[in-house]
């Protein structure tokens, strides 16, 4: 999904996020405006494998393993 030339999205799985009543997993789209800005879309998908939530993931991005500073919760992200 495009959403312009001005806009980079980023998915991002986490595992048993706070918001998740259960356990599971939750692949949420991010977007990266040309400023800087970042905010979440409404494009999410919850699921109860690693596997599940990367099969949600467009095909062509490249992975990137967490960061240390980023929240524990977060397995990784997709670009």
């Amino acid at each position: 999904m495009i959403i312009s030339d001005t806009q980079l999205q980023i998915y991002v799985i986490y595992e048993n996020p706070r918001e998740l009543p259960r356990p599971g997993f939750v692949t949420r789209m991010w977007i990266i405006e040309a400023t800087g800005e970042q905010r979440p879309s409404l494009w999410a998908t919850v699921t109860n494998t690693i596997e599940e939530a990367r099969s949600t993931v467009p095909d062509g991005l490249y992975r990137l393993d967490r960061s240390p500073d980023d929240d524990p919760v977060i397995v990784e992200s997709w670009l």
